[in-house]
């Protein structure tokens, strides 16, 4: 059974409004303040750190974000790594019906040890040293070919003092005798290959139930066989340990961890019962995704080639998952790849490529500057991508060459591409709820928390406690010592109420008193009350007899284009009668005013006030109003 106070530790109210999204490929950190609005998630500041410990990197980012001006940071923060491994699973598990987390864990991560092994294999050193911006695709390419030509060539005797296993000469060593990068250069990548992808680290998971489309529900034999689709995600402990340390650190709480490779994919928007083929290229892998945002059916994770993923090799891989009902691949890549991979998607296959950070590339060929072929971009990633691009070439002297390998002049280093902006903005989506359910999968950055009573963190808040414990205990008893006092002043009270019960008899009948006083003035109030409403009953009467008189003399004062309204007399003695009518004509209006006076004149009766406005009568009739306020002498009866 589940500890109560164990449900204190996962209390979590509302969705943030803002988060501090870090992103890593291994080898640069991108530290994004991330604002949700009106109009979705948008990137209001970054800042970028090369330095290769991680807590450095955070903390220099960190700085850059407050020299920009910005003081208020959010407290809790999400971190998006390449190292982070992702993967479509086939288990026996209904994703309605899950195990428990400690088994659904173990079966998750029996699953991905192997696969994380492979992903470690692909960092290799020549893809840190292309990654921090030592080496151009083309230098790591001919290194490669050197490589390789070493492991068939015999080792020359100047060779054998940096050749590794069998013969084969280091990438790195190789790297430097061409002149392309230096040995501290080389030192240095090599520690944060180690730093970011151990495949000896235990692995912490997440995973997330797949939905699948209604023409795939199988019956319970078919999907016990079959299997249901679990999209999961594994992280290394040592990493997620190392950002968490640094984020600590600054203050800031590293909340949960998320894939770099496929989170493009989260923010696709495919309508309920389609599906699209995704493809993402990234330095050193590419990931081909087939299906919709929470409902994934295909999932491959594969190594590019020195950095490149071949236009040739995209063009087999989608073909194998196009369908009769697919017509469109989406397509997010580095700026240098992305043109001639979506120029060889769209020649080779005839479908339209929609580009995650440029125009869409169709088999139709439409016109140049055609806003109908410009898919939606992020908001806040055009904008950081281009900030980003902006001094970022950075040249280092070349050493001489001493390899017969052609030494090109080293290149700046190459622009930051627009998906690092999309990669954040995906991953502040799923933060912030707005993403599809189940289309990002995270893993929680902190280890769970100790139980209350063994967080040692806690341990002054007990002592604390223990103090409030110990005045309690001693206002207790002066409590208890206050009862006593308070029964013998309760018998001393009621010796006291005897002796006063004598003068509060006289009282009541003090009170009896003027209780009979007042019941006189009353009924002498309401006599008088009585003697008015028979005055005035009287008055009456007078009226009464007068009444139809004067009704007659009204009419007579009226002609053929108007009628009364009403007529209300007032209650009051003195008071004017206010009378209502309506004419066709101001004219009418005017004369049946006029006649009043003369009608009235036999009862002591003058018009007052009137007024005469223009309003509609019955059924919607122009015409005008008539107020009539008249004034009658007591005689009359009013």
């Amino acid at each position: 059974m589940q500890n109560p106070l164990s449900l204190l530790n996962t209390v979590q109210i509302g969705k943030p409004g803002r988060v501090l999204v870090l992103h890593s490929d291994g080898y640069r950190l991108h530290l994004a303040l991330v604002q949700h609005g009106m109009a979705g998630a948008a990137i209001r500041a970054w800042a970028e750190s090369r330095a290769p410990e991680p807590q450095a990197a955070f903390a220099e980012a960190l700085d850059a974000l407050h020299a920009q001006g910005v003081r208020r940071l959010p407290k809790k923060a999400v971190l998006a790594s390449a190292a982070a491994l992702t993967a479509l699973l086939e288990l026996p598990v209904d994703p309605e019906h899950p195990r428990p987390r400690e088994q659904m864990h173990e079966l998750v991560r029996w699953e991905l040890e192997s696969l994380y092994s492979e992903q470690a294999l692909r960092w290799t050193v020549g893809a840190a040293l292309m990654g921090r911006g030592y080496l151009t695709p083309e230098q790591r390419a001919a290194t490669a070919v050197r490589q390789a030509e070493s492991a068939r060539e015999p080792a020359r005797g100047g060779d054998l003092d940096f050749a590794g296993a069998g013969g084969r000469l280091r990438f790195g060593d190789l790297a430097v005798a061409a002149g392309f990068v230096t040995r501290d250069e080389v030192e240095e990548c090599v520690g944060l290959r180690d730093q970011a992808f151990r495949a000896e680290d235990q692995l912490f998971c997440g995973w997330a139930g797949q939905s699948r489309p209604p023409e795939d529900d199988l019956d319970a034999e078919d999907e016990a066989q079959q299997g249901f689709p679990w999209l999961a995600v594994a992280v290394p402990e040592g990493l997620r340990r190392v950002w968490a340390k640094a984020c600590q650190r600054r203050g800031i709480f590293l909340q949960s961890v998320y894939p770099v490779l496929g989170a493009g994919f989260s923010g696709l928007d495919v309508p309920l019962g389609q599906e699209v083929v995704y493809l993402e290229v990234q330095a050193e892998q590419f990931a081909l995704l087939r299906g919709r945002p929470g409902g994934l059916r295909s999932l491959r994770v594969g190594g590019t080639r020195d950095g490149r993923l071949p236009p040739e090799d995209a063009v087999g891989l989608c073909r194998e998952e196009l369908g009769p009902d697919i017509g469109e691949i989406h397509l997010r890549a580095p700026e240098d790849q992305a043109d001639a991979l979506a120029a060889a998607l769209v020649d080779l296959l005839g479908v339209e490529v929609v580009r995650g950070d440029a125009p869409a590339a169709s088999s139709e060929a439409p016109a140049e500057g055609d806003p109908e072929t410009v898919p939606p971009r992020p908001k806040g990633a055009a904008a950081l991508a281009a900030r980003l691009r902006l001094g970022l070439a950075r040249r280092r002297p070349q050493p001489p060459a001493a390899d017969p390998i052609d030494a090109e002049p080293r290149a700046p280093r190459p622009p930051v591409e627009a998906q690092v902006a999309g990669e954040i903005l995906d991953v502040a989506r799923d933060v912030f709820g707005t993403a599809p359910r189940a289309a990002l999968v995270s893993v929680a950055a902190q280890p769970p928390r100790p139980p209350l009573w063994q967080r040692r963190d806690l341990l002054p808040y007990a002592a604390a406690a223990l103090v409030v414990l110990a005045v309690l205990g001693n206002d207790l008893r002066m409590r208890v010592q206050i009862w006593h006092n308070h029964s013998e002043l309760a018998r001393l009270d009621s010796v006291y109420e005897e002796q006063l019960e004598a003068k509060r008899i006289a009282e009541q009948i003090t009170g009896e008193a003027r209780r009979l006083e007042d019941q006189v003035a009353e009924t002498e109030r309401w006599v008088a009350d009585l003697t008015t409403k028979v005055s005035g009953l009287s008055r009456l009467a007078a009226r009464r007899e007068r009444l139809p008189k004067v009704l007659e003399r009204i009419a007579a004062a009226c002609n053929d284009e108007m009628i009364i309204q009403a007529i209300k007399l007032p209650a009051e003695v003195g008071a004017l009668v206010e009378m209502r009518g309506w004419a066709l004509s101001n004219t009418a209006a005017q004369l049946f005013v006029a006649n009043l006076n003369t009608a009235l004149a036999e009862f002591q009766g003058t018009v007052r006030n009137s007024r005469i406005f223009a309003a509609s009568g019955p059924r919607d009739l122009s015409g005008y109003q008539i107020e009539v306020w008249l004034a009658f002498s007591e005689g009359f009866g009013t």
